[in-house]
């Protein structure tokens, strides 16, 4: 899946902030979404599916976006393995190579950048399980409405 996200760091991996912040900026329209009260039954039925839908789509996405930033995180382990496997002088453990490798600046700046996208992706899977109890509720709300054969506002 190649995503607008994803085209975007192919060309400068300095636009993740960019494409976080607008992430983010999404989510701050999370709590209105999920707000089903003093709305017919019928508008908060059409916009469950609308709305779960659509960040179930972001959540993809970031998902996509996270592979991709883990799989540039794999290229920059491998290329530091085999700078103090086959090009160091010093005759290293295996954990002292791991511990040079953890202090290195380029892997610290990709696993700072795993963990940005680790933590947006996280908060779409909580939205997405945010209308997944939503629609439980609607449902249930319904079916108590539909045996008092009342049309309420929730």
């Amino acid at each position: 899946m190649d995503t607008d996200g994803i085209r975007l760091l192919k060309t400068d991996i300095e636009l993740l902030p960019t494409i976080i912040s607008v992430y983010r900026e999404e989510l701050a329209n999370l709590a209105t979404h999920l707000e089903y009260r003093d709305k017919p039954i019928s508008a908060a039925i059409v916009e469950q599916s609308g709305f779960y839908s659509y960040y179930e789509s972001r959540r993809a996405e970031i998902k996509a976006t996270l592979a991709y930033i883990e799989m540039l995180e794999d290229q920059i382990v491998g290329g530091l393995w085999k700078r103090y496997n086959e090009k160091s002088s010093l005759s290293l453990t295996q954990k002292d190579k791991e511990h040079y490798m953890k202090q290195d600046a380029a892997y610290i700046d990709i696993r700072t950048k795993v963990l940005s996208v680790r933590c947006i992706y996280d908060q779409y899977c909580s939205a997405v399980d945010m209308f997944k109890q939503r629609g439980y509720d609607i449902t249930n709300l319904t079916k108590l409405m539909i045996a008092s054969k009342d049309n309420d506002i929730v």
